[in-house]
């Protein structure tokens, strides 16, 4: 007989294997989130724990995944309550331990209880969901392959295109930090706003506090043009791979020194000189960074109302505002 029990914290162990690690997922939910409740389900069997899923509660916009601003209106207005497993920032889903259609029966349940629409965010592989449940295409992540010889690797025309759009960011400095530089603090988040306000597809505004707190587990590249500070990247390296997840900048300044490019390219120099093996840099610019040659990860979302007469609805409403590449 399965029970679930629903958790603020983690169990000690979990989340070691997931992507972006437990100090990421810690950091995130003390940082005070607005519209987010996040917590975990305990899944056990004859009281041993089988399964841990990370799991929110939030009032979703439909016109979250909409990229094109002319239509963004036209859904603006339609939200509602949504319980999902999963994380709001973290590029794939995850679930530890046992993932059998009896285990997410027992999730689905729980889920029902918080919200009328149950959800599983970013999960790339296809879950043992019942029939009730569809599926959109939700962000592919994009995963860059680091080889020591990545540079060589590239043809001789990209390779070109590099070395005329570092020029432009030449007479930039950067530094490394492996905790956060609190006296930037104010800086940083400003320039994150910055890149957030112009975002096309904006899920969640995370809070000052959740820098503060990443500096336990994240590195920070600072940017500068003289002695101003003009951009930042926050990336979080575990395993085999940088997770590139936050970036901000004076968007003016930026612009003119192709700062964006710039922080893609010294991501790739950390790798190649500590050793990682893949750059994931999320769920944004596809074009640029196909051309630099990340592969796309798909995504998706499953879905289901409890209300069985709605569900055509929403399913039509998901399909309308789903990605598409």
């Amino acid at each position: 007989m399965l029970t679930v029990e629903y958790l603020t914290d983690p169990p000690d162990g979990f989340l070691d294997r997931a992507g972006e690690g437990r100090g990421f997922y810690a950091a995130y939910s003390a940082a005070g989130m607005e519209n987010f409740t996040l917590g975990y389900f305990a899944v056990s069997r004859d009281g041993k724990i089988v399964t841990v899923a990370p799991c929110f509660l939030t009032l979703y916009s439909a016109d979250t995944l909409v990229e094109n601003r002319r239509l963004k209106p036209l859904f603006a207005w339609i939200g509602f309550h949504v319980a999902c497993i999963g994380h709001p920032s973290a590029d794939l889903g995850y679930i530890e331990g046992e993932v059998s259609s009896e285990v997410l029966a027992a999730l689905n349940a729980e889920l029902f209880k918080r919200a009328p629409v149950a959800a599983y965010v970013n999960f790339s592989e296809a879950l043992p969901l019942p029939p009730t449940f569809s599926r959109v295409a939700s962000l592919p992540v994009a995963v860059l392959e680091v080889r020591p010889d990545y540079y060589a690797s590239l043809g001789r025309r990209t390779r070109r295109n590099l070395r005329l759009k570092l020029r432009d960011s030449a007479a930039l400095r950067h530094e490394e930090y492996s905790g956060f530089p609190q006296q930037y603090a104010d800086t940083i988040y400003a320039h994150y706003l910055n890149i957030y306000g112009k975002a096309d597809m904006q899920f969640e505004r995370v809070t000052p506090r959740f820098f503060e707190n990443m500096g336990k587990v994240g590195k920070y590249i600072l940017y500068r043009d003289g002695d101003d500070l003009i951009g930042f990247t926050l990336l979080v390296c575990r395993g085999d791979t940088v997770y590139a997840k936050y970036m901000g900048m004076d968007l003016a300044r930026g612009r003119r020194h192709g700062l964006y490019f710039r922080m893609f390219i010294d991501a790739i120099d950390i790798c190649i000189r500590d050793g990682y093996r893949k750059l994931q840099t999320g769920q944004s610019s596809y074009q640029f960074k196909r051309r630099l040659g990340s592969r796309l990860v798909p995504n998706w979302i499953s879905f289901s109302a409890r209300n069985r007469l709605l569900h055509p609805l929403l399913a039509l409403l998901m399909w309308l505002t789903a990605y598409r590449e």
